[in-house]
């Protein structure tokens, strides 16, 4: 089977000009420090963007008046009206986990958990061009053994890219009381690289001494919509007759299919749980499935 079949994609929408006028910047409203990769979508268009390195992004497609709304990990998300300002301002986030005193890791006996195969994953899941600031999360459920070994050490996806060196974040998160996302259980951004073709690629977490509650928590993976990260496919019939090409952004995540309350996806303000309308599937679904990942605990 071809690449453009085996990667899904959640959403597409043309991309349209650039202009280095328009540029905007996205700045800690404590410090004015940068704040890097923030995920940005209009929420008046199906339009999204990942601010760079500087924190700086382009709302091409955007008018004023237009509402945007900005997020990053240690900030609070906010909306802001688009009009003539160059920048936006978020105030960081102080968590509730800065007010418990907890024992440090010590790194010593690990355990991994759901170990990643090829045969599970029956699609993998990718981003087309410039529509959402998707996320896709995956529930770890309670286990007897996180009383002891209660610290994530690692993460790792089986992940499918055509260029090498594609970074793209991971966010740790709570469980809410309804069972969804809730809370960053870190303060920094988490980033892991995919190289070319197909891998198993981990994420080193041992710096972040992200503690498991007791209910678990969800492991969530965003692209970043960034240039570097652009990359297209070849549409052919079912006769292999070229149709043309889209954009994508890389990399692109096994995934299998997901039910119940185990598979979360957000790409604007509201996470919407996964789910298939029937027990075959069809293509339409496939956006629906649930990134597939190994990780490992540590004391």
């Amino acid at each position: 089977m071809t690449y453009w079949l085996t990667t899904i994609f959640l959403f597409y929408l043309s991309t349209l000009g650039f202009s280095q006028d328009n540029l905007r910047q996205v700045l800690s409203a404590e410090n004015r420090d940068i704040i890097p990769f923030a995920s940005i979508t209009n929420l008046s268009k199906n339009r999204a963007y990942t601010a760079d390195s500087q924190g700086t992004f382009n709302p091409f497609g955007s008018v004023a008046g237009d509402t945007l709304l900005i997020s990053s990990v240690g900030f609070y998300s906010h909306q802001f009206t688009l009009g003539k300002n160059k920048e936006f301002t978020l105030k960081p986030k102080l968590s509730i986990l800065n007010e418990v005193t907890v024992n440090p890791p010590q790194w010593r006996r690990t355990k991994a958990f759901s170990k990643l195969k090829r045969k599970q994953i029956n699609g993998y899941l990718g981003n087309n061009y410039g529509s959402h600031n998707w996320q896709s999360a995956r529930k770890i459920e309670p286990n007897e053994d996180f009383k002891n070994l209660c610290y994530l050490k690692s993460v790792s996806f089986l992940t499918i890219s055509q260029k090498s060196n594609i970074k793209f974040e991971v966010i740790i998160y709570s469980i809410d009381e309804n069972g969804q996302p809730g809370n960053y259980l870190h303060h920094e951004k988490i980033f892991g690289i995919a190289d070319k073709g197909k891998r198993v690629t981990s994420v080193n977490l041992k710096p972040f001494n992200i503690k498991i509650p007791p209910e678990g928590v969800f492991v969530a993976v965003q692209w970043l919509l960034v240039d570097q990260n652009v990359n297209e496919y070849t549409i052919y019939d079912k006769n292999g007759t070229r149709l043309g090409s889209k954009e994508y952004y890389e990399p692109s995540f096994g995934s299998e299919r997901g039910e119940g309350s185990i598979g979360y996806r957000k790409g604007g303000m509201d996470w919407e749980k996964l789910s298939h309308s029937d027990s075959e599937g069809t293509l339409t679904d496939y956006p629906k499935n649930v990134i597939v990942l190994e990780f490992e605990i540590s004391d």
